[in-house]
Order: C-alpha cells, then structure tokens, then sequence
C-alpha cells in the first residue's frame, strides 16, 4: 500500500486511523528487533556485510540511528525477552529500551522495566542517575585540617620568631570506589564519527558504553 495524503478523511477517522496505525507502527518494531537479535545472534549479515550495523545500513536502508538503537535493543531483549514484549504493547519505546540496556541485570530488571514505562526519556535519564548514583558522590567527608605549631619560646633576635612547619598530614584512607561525572560537549561531526566507533565496536561492547568503547579503540569515521 502506497503511503498518501488522508485528505479525504473525517476527523473521526482520521484519529482511529492514528491509533491503528501507531500500534501497527510498535507491533513492527518490536518485530524487527526480534528478527535482528536472531539473524545476530546466528551472524546472518556474513559474508556479505561485516557486522549487524554494515548489515541494516545496506540491506535494511535503516539509518545510523536506527540501525544502532535497533541492535542495542536486539541485543538487550536476547539477554531480556521482556524487553520486547513490553516494546510490543508500548510500555517502552526503543529509545527508552536502550537507555536502560546498560544498566539491566537479571536481578534489577522487572525494577527498571516497572519504573521506566510510559516515562520521557529525560525522566528516565533523572530516575537511572538517581538509582545507580555511586555511594561516594553523595557521603560527605570531613577532613582534619592541622594547624601549624607557633614556637613557644622566643628568641632575642632582630627577626620575628618564626612558626614551627606543620606536621605532613597521614594519608587519608578511603577504599571505597570513586565515579566522576564528566559533561562535555562535541562538534556533530564528533558525534558522528563517535557514534560510527560504537557501531564499528558493537560485537565487543554490545552496550555501547562511552567509557568502554573509548577504552576500546579511538577509530577514525567513515570517509
């Protein structure tokens, strides 16, 4: 069916029309992330592409967004198949699918899942800073600041007494570990050729973690 213009609709229809066609619209996208977790899974895109990502730009005609949302959730929903029933029915939108991909374990996932649905994804974003926020960023520390010694006996002489040095400060003991959130900003031609290493990285950091895959390798973008 070629896609047109419903100028000939009533409003009424035309609303109906909406809402079939957007739970149509989830229906297939849950669909398409299930069938790229598997041809994935079982390396389909070989020999003719070299990776999943090369595979949905060429073949698919998905575009770099796409494509790297789609697997990122594809890869999520193999490890979390309620992930894809919950795309299916619109508790979760793909975007919101992969903000909490990097975060989910078999244990905390019915909790991000519950807490995500029917959320924006900046709240989802606020709500997953909140909940994984490392015990040391907020815990106060109180550091002993020692004074220096002022001498107790002066000395006849033309220059003013002269303080004692401090006592070097031990060594502060804390093996608890430390996160620092770093923002930043980059150029769009930055962000392309970053988002370009997440895909070319995809099989070794499935998550597309900034932190892994700048560990990973610094790869140039595409020509």
């Amino acid at each position: 069916m070629r896609a047109s213009m419903p100028t000939h609709l009533t409003d009424a229809a035309l609303l109906r029309d909406l809402d079939t066609l957007a739970a149509h619209e989830r229906g297939a996208t849950a669909a398409i992330v299930g069938h790229i977790a598997e041809a994935d899974r079982r390396g389909l895109y070989a020999p003719a592409y070299p990776s999943m990502h090369a595979y949905c730009l060429g073949r698919l005609r998905l575009s770099e967004d796409a494509a790297y949302r789609r697997i990122q959730a594809a890869r999520a929903a193999r490890e979390f198949p309620v992930l894809l029933s919950e795309l299916d029915r619109g508790r979760l939108n793909l975007s919101a699918v992969c903000l909490l991909a990097p975060h989910l374990t078999t244990e905390n996932v019915d909790e991000l899942v519950a807490a995500a649905t029917h959320k924006s994804n900046a709240d989802i974003r606020q709500w997953l800073m909140e909940r994984f926020r490392p015990a040391s960023a907020s815990a106060s520390r109180q550091i002993e600041v020692r004074l220096p010694r002022l001498a107790v006996q002066q000395v006849e002489c033309p220059t003013p007494p002269v303080p004692a040095p401090p006592e070097p400060l031990p060594p502060l003991e804390d093996s608890r570990p430390c996160a620092y959130e770093m923002r930043f900003t980059i150029s769009p031609r930055g962000h392309e050729r970053f988002r370009y290493a997440q895909a070319l990285l995809s099989h070794a950091v499935p998550s597309g973690d900034v932190a892994s895959v700048g560990r990973a390798s610094a790869v140039p973008g595409p020509a």
